[in-house]
């Protein structure tokens, strides 16, 4: 009997309100998601929620800007693991690097879990992406082995699928009953999310709070989608602090491997994606809109039949164009 915060209930004060609200007596696992913006935020939720099992799903460098370092952002992840009784238990990410270091740091009990590392608790292997979903199969310690099948699309889910079936399995799931769940998951509004547009062309939605890991996986999965054409529309990556224009630069570098036409929404804004298509030279369309729906507009304009399009983050279009 398990109850979860909602989405973006991951604040203290989001937190709070679902317990009060909602947690019962008859509750036996809270799944808590605990978000941070700077050295302590974890920790306070930690202070109220007393986790006993924590669980890393990797260690990127989304909200630079008010975090100022990757140090301090690894130095918060890491206040979870500390924060666990010694009777806790942590799961680590072990193809995440940063995550890996922080589980040679840690005494307590900890369940590895990934695709290539050594040395893992639960193993993800043989992963198919399609325009479907995704394919793969777990394989535990003890030997045990399981095929899945998700609708939810990219590898990184693969990795949050792998994380929450370690943590099922070692509450004393067994590994085939996580099967069903998982066969079940929808994704969640605007982060990869598939549905059909014009034409009969497909539509990756993931316009909800873009970051350096979520647009090159997102990315990933565009380039795995057959399709006829591969189309982008971003106005790229906010709060990463001074790398703000090194890691939009590589997001560019990234679209000119994948895309066969490129909208950029807010020449200023998109400056760095457009210098990091310059770098690849990228030869093919690119189209530069004033504002979104500028950008849709355009984009009705040639799309057609079997076009993939990914909209890629979603900001307020007055942002940063002064």
């Amino acid at each position: 009997n398990t109850l979860t915060t909602p989405g973006s209930f991951n604040t203290p004060m989001g937190v709070s309100k679902i317990i009060r609200s909602q947690l019962k007596p008859t509750h036996e696992v809270f799944v808590v998601e605990m978000s941070a913006k700077q050295i302590g935020d974890i920790k306070e939720l930690c202070d109220l929620v007393r986790s006993k099992f924590g669980v890393l799903t990797s260690i990127g460098e989304q909200h630079l800007e008010t975090f100022g370092s990757i140090d301090n952002i690894v130095k918060t992840k890491n206040e979870l693991i500390e924060s666990l009784p010694d009777t806790g238990v942590a799961f680590f990410n072990m193809d995440d690097p940063k995550s890996r270091e922080l589980a040679k740091l840690t005494s307590k009990k900890s369940i590895y879990y990934g695709v290539n590392a050594e040395n893992l608790h639960y193993r993800a292997k043989d992963i198919s992406i399609s325009g479907q979903g995704s394919t793969f199969s777990i394989i535990k310690h003890d030997g045990s082995r399981v095929d899945f099948k998700t609708k939810l699309l990219g590898t990184h889910n693969v990795y949050n699928i792998l994380a929450a079936v370690s943590a099922a399995s070692e509450f004393g799931v067994a590994l085939a009953d996580c099967a069903h769940p998982v066969k079940l998951l929808r994704p969640v509004e605007h982060r990869l999310e598939l549905r059909k547009i014009g034409p009969n062309a497909t539509l990756i939605d993931d316009t909800f709070n873009s970051n350096p890991v979520g647009s090159k996986a997102a990315l990933d999965v565009l380039k795995a989608m057959p399709g006829k054409r591969k189309i982008i529309i971003t106005p790229g990556m906010i709060e990463l602090g001074e790398k703000e224009y090194e890691l939009n630069k590589q997001f560019g570098e990234y679209i000119a491997e994948v895309c066969d036409y490129v909208i950029l929404v807010g020449k200023k804004q998109t400056q760095a994606i457009y210098d990091g298509l310059q770098v690849k030279k990228f030869n093919k369309e690119y189209y530069i809109a004033t504002d979104f729906n500028n950008a849709y507009y355009h984009l009705q304009s040639f799309l057609d039949k079997d076009d993939v399009v990914l909209f890629e983050n979603d900001l307020p279009d007055n942002y940063g164009e002064g």
